[in-house]
């Protein structure tokens, strides 16, 4: 059960992309939760206007700006709608990521993998370029980047995956070490699996699945994306006011041990 107080964000502006479903869609609520006006992105209109709907259902403020951030025009687009909206740009979340097709790197599909670094990769770096620039205008702010423990896990048939997430991580130093003297912090979420509407269909297609991958993890749950979401508020928070370049594991002990681990057959 995610606790009732925690950090608070009153009076600032966020900006979550990838925030119609999933991951981002959690943390675009628990900041709204926290007392941010959301910013709320999504290549989708339909469900980036989903999720500010739930935010204003529970007394937030949200604006919603779909958009591909692999695009420069769409990005820069996107940051002056939260400063034109809001007046300022105080916090971003960097999550959005296409649809991924995990598979052995001898089996690599090139227009698979550019359409995923495009989006990754190269739309983690175009938005870490606007918000950096704004917030650099703004007198400050905090950026967090969502990575994975595939980065750094050596897992089986997540070789271009695990690239991109890799570079997340590299950027997110790189952002912090040259952005400290303006105030601008700048940290990464290495997240493990989560019940996102991707792994529970997996889960629910192959029976003992669940059981399987939850035997891998010392807390004993898949999380849900609101456990996650809670450490990107902390970091975007001023609880973590001494924290930048820094990437913070979020996986239930999963990587603690081999048995979570892909078994060959």
């Amino acid at each position: 059960m995610r606790p009732e107080i925690g950090p608070r964000l009153d009076n600032r502006t966020a900006l979550v992309t990838g925030a119609g479903q999933g991951l981002g869609r959690a943390i675009a609520l628990c900041f709204a939760r926290s007392g941010a006006d959301v910013v709320v992105n999504d290549l989708d209109g339909e469900r980036a206007a989903q999720t500010v709907g739930e935010i204003a259902a529970e007394g937030g403020t949200a604006l919603a700006v779909p958009g591909d951030v692999s695009s420069e025009f769409d990005v820069e687009r996107l940051v002056g709608a939260a400063v034109e909206r809001f007046g300022r740009l105080d916090i971003a979340c960097n999550n959005a990521i296409p649809p991924v097709r995990l598979g052995p790197m001898h089996e690599l599909d090139v227009d698979d993998a550019r359409a995923l670094a495009a989006v990754a990769m190269l739309g983690t770096a175009i938005c870490l370029k606007h918000q950096i620039r704004t917030m650099r205008t703004g007198g400050g702010g905090s950026i967090v980047n969502i990575s994975s423990t595939a980065s750094v896990r050596g897992q089986e048939s997540t070789g271009f995956y695990a690239g991109c997430k890799a570079a997340i991580e590299a950027m997110t130093r790189v952002a912090a070490g040259e952005n400290g003297r303006f105030q601008i912090r700048v940290n990464a979420v290495q997240a493990g699996g989560m019940m996102t509407p991707a792994l529970r269909q997996i889960l629910e297609g192959s029976e003992g699945a669940r059981e399987r991958i939850e035997g891998g993890v010392p807390l004993g749950h898949v999380a849900e994306p609101d456990e996650v979401a809670d450490v990107a508020l902390f970091l975007a928070s001023d609880l973590a006011r001494y924290v930048t370049g820094a990437v913070v594991t979020a996986d239930g002990g999963g990587m603690l041990h081999a048995s979570s681990m892909p078994v060959r057959g």
